[in-house]
């Protein structure tokens, strides 16, 4: 019987070539792009799983407000905090914490200067609850030497050639030497972690763990813990220690504590301190969406497609009735015909996914490996997708063609009927209504992109150049250096600072001194030289910029930008006494506000103090012009401070770009997805417009041979094509307003979203599936009248 089904499947697609073709093509382009998207999706789920007992791990995470500011919500918390934890509470079996304290330390190797970033210090213990591989070392025992190190694979071999060499050599950072103890391999991308060294946070200044919100700690809490009364607990704990560290004698400090799950991160926390930038599940929800609106834009071709001929089979379908084959045999024979047409489609979709998942590995910043479907969660999503498309695809036509009346059917008078053409034009609508809400979509994400894009920063984008993590030498020569890189005759100036564009930074209450701390906000702290402002352009509203070498502006007094002068309710700002923790000063300047971080996020207060030296990063302003000389001419300046030094430069507005990676990716997989669907959408039209035009080759000889004009022909193919067009925008704009209304609130400078459009979309399928369709009915009006109508 299968062998008959097999055979049966094969004559049918060499006698209905094209429609085959169509219907085998859309579902494989369906479905390759569906197996992509679910690549990603299973990728964006695994981050932090592959560690052992990842949902006992928690971080516990920080909402702390100071005054009279708004407060701040963070994914660290207090050292103090996780020395009762691992004392007083039984339900914690272990705790890690660590911070990183140095931008860009000096490091020497084998009397060399080089760089190292990215270096946490922590609990000696990091490397058994997180069991990330370790090429050398054991990790019970990697770190029990404070004056060990453990560095990642990569800069293991940029230190000796073959990263195995450097165990037990020493390295110095920051005039303290250790040991390599261990060699680590590189963290996978699928955490939410990021960092290149890891040693004992006894090598931490005292004064870093005293106060403030500065550790990252995870806690790894005994089965059955009750998470609420724990973050109730640690509340209590928190309160306790701010009332009893005098540290905060005399603040309205007030921290509330909870935690999250270690494999929830990535996807559910986008904090200022993070680590790297982490994905958003609203994201992945809109790619899992995607996927299914096109599956099911292809499964609706081929219903279309297999309804659409079932005429050509009513002859077949009632001699096998009139033989004796019962309605359930009938259907086991067309899902089993439906099935090896999927399975044909599955094969080729698979191919396509191959070549689709390079692209989208470029687009989406991740490598995506068709491996990652032959995983468990990936061959339940393929048995999940194989079982929907096949369910879907061959269920109605099944029933639809077994329900056929044998004795009708061999008289003919299913050809005449309309059985079924409802439902597809309800497919048709449905179809149509998916592509211009995706479309629609689309359009509004690229002009949000672009909005943001030229936006007015507060400052200048075009033309500065960052010059970051700069070397220890060139921290001590720094004033030297800036001078020397003014010198080249296309910077125009350089300056200083301690923060790159949308990074995390220093958050500490500002207040007027003699005031009560209550009065005063919490507020980002930056820490940049006389040439920042001019630099990057950024307008001083009131009073002056940091005088050049002032002994006296350094570290006492402060510049800050509208939005703190307005929360700290100064009339007239210009020599106020501010207290920065303790650091007092006069408050010199004001400056226009001006965007540190991403549109997501309001603009905060900003306090901007001085310093001459000890900058990791340099800003410098460039003329136009080619990017190679130039680079060729700071590099030579700074190897008159660093010979070994390797410039790492970027373009501010690269910078910038990096923090809407999130959204460039989401608009490029809908970009491809919004093109599919306008592909088999197009398909199906193609396909049910070649096969109507053959039905009615007769029907439209005997119109023409009873006068009836071409526009009159092409106005008969074209009208239900217009109106389900029309259906089909009346449904979907006002869906895809709504939802990217929706997304807009995530910005705090959106576009103003315009009807056209939502409109676009549903006029270019109207214009495009009725040229199609006039294509195929053009090549019937031609045919010979007498020829379609010798057989009536």
């Amino acid at each position: 019987m299968l062998h008959h089904h097999i055979k049966n499947i094969i004559r049918q697609i060499r006698q209905q070539k094209v429609t085959s073709v169509i219907n085998i093509l859309g579902l494989a382009l369906g479905l390759g792009i569906t197996l992509v998207i679910w690549i990603f999706v299973l990728h964006e789920l695994s981050y932090d799983k592959f560690i052992t007992d990842h949902d006992r791990i928690y971080r516990i995470q920080s909402t702390a407000s100071m005054g009279g500011g708004s407060s701040q919500q963070l994914p660290t918390a207090m050292f103090t905090l996780g020395e009762t934890l691992i004392r007083e509470y039984p339900e914690v079996d272990d705790l890690v914490r660590f911070s990183s304290y140095y931008h860009s330390p000096e490091v020497v190797f084998e009397e060399e200067s080089t760089t190292l970033n990215e270096i946490m210090f922590g609990e000696p213990g990091f490397f058994t609850m997180f069991d990330f591989e370790l090429l050398a070392g054991n990790p019970d025992n990697v770190l029990e030497d404070p004056s060990s190190i453990v560095i990642n694979e990569t800069n293991a071999a940029r230190l000796t050639g073959d990263p195995l060499d450097a165990i037990d050599r020493m390295i110095t950072i920051q005039g303290r030497t250790y040991r390599i103890s261990g060699i680590m391999k590189d963290l996978p991308e699928n955490t939410h972690m990021a960092f290149n060294a890891f040693s004992h946070f006894d090598n931490l200044p005292a004064g870093a763990k005293e106060g403030g919100l500065n550790f990252y700690t995870y806690v790894k809490l005994s089965p059955g813990t009750d998470i609420r009364e724990f973050e109730q607990k640690i509340n209590a704990t928190v309160a306790d220690i701010i009332e009893t560290n005098p540290v905060y004698e005399g603040m309205q400090f007030h921290v509330e504590q909870e935690v999250i799950r270690l494999g929830d991160i990535h996807l559910h926390s986008d904090l200022v301190w993070e680590m790297r930038d982490n994905g958003k599940m609203r994201n992945v929800i809109i790619f899992a969406l995607l996927s299914f609106f096109i599956l099911f834009l292809a499964i609706i071709n081929y219903i279309n497609l297999a309804t659409a001929r079932s005429m050509l089979r009513s002859k077949e379908i009632g001699i096998r009735k009139v033989s004796g084959a019962t309605r359930a045999g009938l259907v086991r024979q067309i899902m089993t015909e439906s099935f090896f047409t999927i399975a044909m489609a599955f094969v080729a979709a698979f191919v396509l996914s191959e070549i689709f998942s390079q692209f989208f590995s470029q687009q989406m910043g991740v490598h995506l490996s068709i491996a990652t479907l032959f995983s468990w969660q990936g061959l339940l999503a393929l048995l999940l997708i194989f079982s929907i498309t096949c369910f879907l695809s061959g269920l109605y036509p099944a029933f639809y063609l077994a329900a056929f009346d044998p004795v009708k059917t061999l008289k003919g008078e299913v050809v005449k009927g309309n059985k079924g053409s409802a439902f597809r034009r309800v497919l048709v609508v449905s179809q149509f209504a998916i592509t211009i809400f995706v479309a629609s979509s689309l359009i509004v994400m690229i002009s949000q992109l672009r909005h943001m894009q030229r936006s007015d920063l507060g400052f200048d984008t075009e033309e500065v150049i960052i010059l970051r993590n700069l070397s220890g030498s060139i921290w001590q020569s720094f004033q030297a250096a800036t001078a020397r890189l003014e010198a080249i005759p296309r910077v125009e100036t350089a300056g200083g600072g301690n923060f790159i564009y949308g990074g995390g930074n220093r958050i500490d209450l500002i207040t007027e001194s003699g005031t009560d701390p209550e009065s005063g906000v919490l507020a980002d702290i930056i820490t940049v030289d006389h040439g920042f402002l001019d630099a990057m352009g950024v307008e001083l509203l009131e009073g002056r910029n940091f005088y050049a070498g002032s002994e006296m502006d350094v570290q006492s007094a402060f510049i800050l930008n509208e939005t703190a002068v307005n929360a700290l309710g100064f009339d007239e700002p210009i020599g106020k006494q501010l207290d920065l923790f303790g650091m007092q000063g006069p408050l010199i300047g004001v400056v226009k506000d001006f965007h540190m971080k991403s549109l997501h996020q309001p603009i905060d207060p900003l306090v901007m103090n001085y310093a001459q030296v000890g900058f990791p990063h340099i800003y410098l302003k460039a003329l136009p012009g080619e990017y190679e000389p130039l680079r060729v001419a700071i590099t030579e300046a700074l190897h008159e401070f660093d010979p070994a030094y390797i410039p790492d430069m970027v373009f501010l507005d690269e910078n910038i770009d990096l923090l809407y990676q999130q959204e460039q990716r989401t608009a490029s997989l809908l970009k491809a997805g919004a093109i599919l669907a306008f592909i088999i959408s197009l398909l199906g039209v193609y396909g049910l417009a070649a096969f109507s035009a053959e039905r009615k080759v007769r029907e439209i000889g005997i119109r023409i041979v009873l006068g009836a004009s071409l526009r009159n022909l092409l106005w008969h193919f074209n009208r239900e094509s217009a109106l389900l067009s029309g259906i089909a925008l009346i449904i979907a704009a006002p869906l895809a307003w709504f939802a990217m209304n929706q997304w807009l609130d995530n910005f705090t400078i959106r576009v103003d979203m315009h009807v056209f459009w939502f409109l676009l979309p549903g006029v270019v399928i109207l214009l495009i599936s009725s040229l199609i369709i006039s294509m195929q009915a053009y090549y019937t009006i031609r045919a010979n009248p007498v020829e379609s109508l010798k057989y009536e």
